[in-house]
């Protein structure tokens, strides 16, 4: 199994961003991405930063970004990559039962498979 990081390192490479990892220390969010400009942001604003495992707007944008297809049962959840592809599914238990978690981790991981997929 990936740790965070490489599942974020492997889902900004599908997206497109070349940014290095970085782990903020003093900022809510513990995982970030960083160009040569500094911190590579989610949404409009330079303080909604790229992670789409804790922020709900990344992780929509990714999954329309790189058209992954998302399925919900009860108390998992389930992503498809751009071809098709199930990349596992997800038992809310395995994030405290938190389903919108849940769901952030399943198209990260669908993203990850795509980023691990590239040449």
């Amino acid at each position: 199994m990936k740790s965070d990081r490489e599942l974020l390192e492997l889902a900004a490479k599908a997206a497109g961003l070349n940014g290095t990892y970085y782990k903020a220390k003093r900022m809510v969010r513990e995982f970030v991405f960083v160009d040569d400009e500094g911190i590579i942001p989610c949404g409009r604003t330079a303080l909604s930063l790229w992670n789409p495992l804790v922020d709900d707007g990344c992780a929509l944008r990714l999954s329309v970004k790189l058209g992954i297809h998302i399925r919900h049962w009860v108390y998992a959840c389930e992503a498809e990559d751009n071809g098709g592809r199930s990349t596992g599914m997800i038992h809310a238990r395995e994030c405290n039962g938190d389903m919108v978690e849940t769901t952030r981790r399943a198209i990260v991981r669908a993203a990850a498979a795509i980023g691990e997929a590239m040449k």
